[in-house]
């Protein structure tokens, strides 16, 4: 028997072997094929499968595992800070990460297990990711060597049944510190806000009777949380160091509109909590389906929005952009895009599987990436119809400053189309020089505020209003801190209140430099960098320094 013959013979034998096996198990070969991808979405991290049973858990509670079995069809998911990666955990136990410019896994960090992953976040510095385990503990893990490396447990003594699950995670500014956030309305005695050392794994401090839903501050001050067990619901500060209270935001009952006049609508609970990335404002989403937003110095209300039903009690329903101009908001199964100096709708993505349970913009903005399945979706932000801009550039000016936003947001759309279209409207058209008022009349008029006579206090407010935007936010805040009178501080209130929820005319100037940050040619640059060498504290320095600072990532 020649060597030819032998080799001949095994290569059929196997080849048969093959056959045999193909034809015997087929379905153990076929992986279940993805449903095609709707309108408006660009790529899927995963294959999709069918959902996986909630896994069974001590007295049969499913709301530990995320209130409802609706609310379990997303898998948990969190990306890195510059887009780059996603990583993707569900009910499973397995972790994957994803390649967020190709949807390619690179890689399965844990394999499924027994136990389930709830929720997780990534550190800013990208080393670190932390996953919340339905058995009530944190795993993790060091992404430099793609290895766990440690489990934080509050309550290790406690039986399960009385730990509770990490509802959400957030790592501070510095990537030094955890925070997490635990139920209290579950009976868990480890209820309430916590914040965990990430070299040690020892816990610093808890905060009792505060809300699941922390959010960290992007400055490093502070943890966005909700009091609860008071009779005004509130938005709460704490101490990013300490865990103490340092100031609460009531939250007024809103107002429905109806036949017979409407009726007030009360809020008893806040849905999920952001701090806009630029650390600036605060955005909270309540179960009356309204969006508000915050200013953090002054505890004000600046804008509220009213949206539809959330579709799911779980944290995950709100996200910021990048450029802290937009949200999207989960609303039943469709996500909606709101501008919020505006406080109006621009955009809604569609033909979602489920009431989504994670939502982030793309680093670049221009993509969001919703959880609504057990393989989380990239879904373009652009809109499908966009208006012509062959026509007069004064009349394509006037209608960035629409009061029907989502018109102005599909001519953004279009002029970021339209590069030398886009720059020749922003070049005829604004002027930094004229964009702050001068030093020594704000002086003046703030000074007036204080005056002996009425009329003289009045006109002075007055003038102030309708400087708008050219009076710097930092001039009003200083003026506060100075004057030692409630009545002056009152109406220093009033325009800071004003100044910061703006008008057609913020609104243009707003739009025109988040076309030419979206843009991003050298000219474009060139302009934006112009701008921001304007006068100092002034609304289009600070709005197109920031532009700058991000398009140079």
């Amino acid at each position: 028997m020649t060597r030819a013959y032998v080799l001949a013979t095994w290569a059929i034998a196997i080849a048969l072997m093959a056959a045999i096996d193909a034809s015997a198990f087929p379905i153990t070969r076929l992986l279940p094929a993805s449903p095609p991808l709707p309108d408006g979405a660009v790529r899927r991290f995963g294959s999709a499968v069918p959902a996986t049973a909630v896994p069974e858990l001590p007295g049969g509670d499913l709301r530990r595992v995320g209130r409802s079995r609706e609310s379990t069809a997303g898998a948990a998911m969190t990306a890195t800070a510059d887009g780059r990666r996603l990583f993707v955990a569900d009910t499973t136990g397995r972790v994957d990460v994803f390649d967020v410019a190709t949807g390619q896994r690179e890689r399965r960090l844990q394999e499924p297990s027994k136990d389930s992953i709830h929720v997780m976040a990534v550190s800013p510095d990208g080393r670190w990711l932390a996953c919340g385990r339905t058995r009530g503990d944190i795993q993790l893990w060091d992404l430099t060597t793609h290895k766990a490396v440690r489990l934080m447990n509050d309550r290790a003594d406690a039986d399960q049944e009385r730990r509770g699950i990490v509802e959400r995670l957030a790592f501070s500014s510095d990537s030094k510190v955890l925070f997490s956030g635990i139920d209290p309305f579950m009976g868990a005695e480890n209820a309430g806000a916590s914040a965990w050392d990430i070299s040690t794994g020892k816990k610093l401090w808890t905060m009792p009777g505060v809300g699941y839903n922390v959010a960290a501050d992007p400055r490093g001050r502070f943890v966005l949380t909700g009091v609860l067990g008071q009779e005004t619901p509130r938005v709460s500060l704490l101490d990013a160091a300490t865990g103490r209270l340092v100031r609460s935001f009531n939250v007024e009952s809103s107002f429905e509109p109806g036949a017979e006049g409407g009726e007030v609508v009360e809020v008893s609970a806040t849905m999920d909590r952001r701090f806009t990335p630029d650390g600036q404002r605060l955005v909270s989403y309540h179960d009356d389906g309204t969006v508000r937003l915050w200013d953090i110095a002054t505890a004000k209300e600046l804008v509220r929005m009213k949206t539809g039903p959330t579709g799911s009690p779980m944290p995950g329903g709100l996200a910021c952009s990048p450029d802290s101009r937009w949200i999207a908001i989960r609303s039943d199964r469709t996500v909606q895009i709101w501008e919020l100096s505006s406080g109006r709708k621009l955009h809604t993505i569609m033909g979602l599987e489920a009431a989504p349970r994670d939502l982030a913009f793309t680093a670049d903005g221009r993509g969001l990436i919703v959880s609504a399945s057990s393989t989380p979706v990239l879904w373009t932000v652009k809109p499908k119809d966009r208006p012509r801009i062959d026509r007069p550039l004064g009349e394509l000016w006037e209608e960035l400053g629409a009061e029907d936003a989502g018109k102005a947001y599909r001519l953004i759309w279009a002029l970021i189309d339209d590069p030398k279209t886009a720059i020749r409207i922003a070049a005829a058209n604004v002027h930094p020089a004229e964009m702050a008022i001068d030093k020594s009349k704000f002086d003046r008029l703030a000074l007036a505020l204080d005056a002996p006579r009425f009329a003289a206090r009045e006109r002075a407010e007055v003038e102030l209003l309708r400087a708008g935007i050219t009076v710097p936010v930092a001039w009003l805040r200083n003026a506060q801190v100075e004057t030692k009178s409630e009545e002056v501080r009152a109406r220093l209130d009033r325009i800071l209140v004003a100044r910061q929820t703006g008008g057609p005319r913020q609104w243009r100037f707003e739009r025109m430099i988040q076309v030419l940050e979206f843009v991003g040619t050298e000219d474009s640059k060139k302009l934006l960098n112009d701008w921001a060498a304007g006068p100092p504290g002034g609304f289009l320095t600070e709005a197109a320094a920031q532009a700058v600072v991000r398009v140079s990532r």
